[in-house]
């Protein structure tokens, strides 16, 4: 079974620029230089940065900047060797030294699989209090001078075919539908994963204005990854931690997910 996002590739016109943007986010730097960045969360899965003109970086359908490859992870290797087999009844499958998998999917987004052992996360936030509701009493809650990411819960492309996107997912992979946003576009959840959606497919067809470097323009781009903290406290103290160190301030702001129920910023 796929059990979630092993690693995500980015590529990007300035790597150093956006290594200092991970570092004041809160993810953990393993090691980097000024073609390549490696990042670590606590549940073991990675985040990459390289040069979007680095020949690493796969041709796919993806235009533009951002997530290049999704690396999924699978719980362990029967699984992988069967899933393997199957996808490679009607397409490439390349290795590398490691074992790690790359092909496409049938719209042309580039995917890989390897093995992956989640490190299993636990979250103790500090209790709330509301009116009337008191569940911490002379007690300071726990404090933190940033954020620290410590999973990858989900990954959105903006796609001109929605359906199809979904279909190899579904299909192939055997991610299950979780909602369907009408007109919006699909969330698919990966079989051994417990997230509301691992993957989001947004009509990229859309008559919105997105910021300025993407925007919905009908062709295949990396929307967003969100990433999973303790509460809302810590999402609080990151955002005002990367305000600090220069960031422009988020477009949306604070919300919640009307679909999936999480928190964003």
């Amino acid at each position: 079974m796929i059990n979630g996002i092993e690693t995500v590739l980015y590529g990007v016109d300035d790597v150093e620029l956006c290594t200092r943007y991970f570092v004041d986010f809160g993810l953990p730097l393993v090691e980097s230089s000024s073609e390549y960045a490696h990042f670590r969360l606590d549940e073991g899965s990675s985040v990459i940065i390289r040069s979007i003109t680095d020949p690493l970086i796969p041709k796919s359908s993806i235009v533009g900047i951002g997530v290049q490859e999704v690396i999924w992870g699978v719980d362990t290797p029967q699984n992988l060797d069967k899933l393997l087999k199957d996808l490679g009844r009607d397409r490439e499958i390349r290795f590398d030294e490691d074992g790690t998998a790359h092909c496409f999917t049938d719209d042309g987004l580039a995917i890989g699989f390897k093995v992956f052992t989640k490190i299993p996360v636990v979250s103790a936030p500090s209790p709330s209090n509301t009116p009337g509701n008191v569940n911490r009493i002379n007690q300071h809650r726990k404090w933190i001078v940033k954020a620290r990411p410590k999973t990858i819960q989900h990954v959105v492309f903006q796609t001109p075919d929605v359906e199809k996107g979904w279909a190899f997912y579904r299909d192939r992979l055997n991610f299950r539908l979780s909602d369907i946003q009408k007109g919006f576009g699909i969330f698919g959840r990966a079989s051994g994963a417990h997230d509301h959606h691992n993957i989001y497919f947004l009509n990229a067809n859309l008559p919105f204005k997105g910021p300025e470097v993407w925007g919905m323009d009908g062709q295949y781009r990396f929307d967003h990854v969100n990433f999973g903290v303790d509460d809302v406290d810590e999402v609080m103290v990151g955002a005002n931690h990367m305000q600090r160190q220069g960031w422009p301030k988020s477009a949306w702001g604070l919300g919640r997910h009307r679909i999936a129920s999480s928190l964003f910023l």
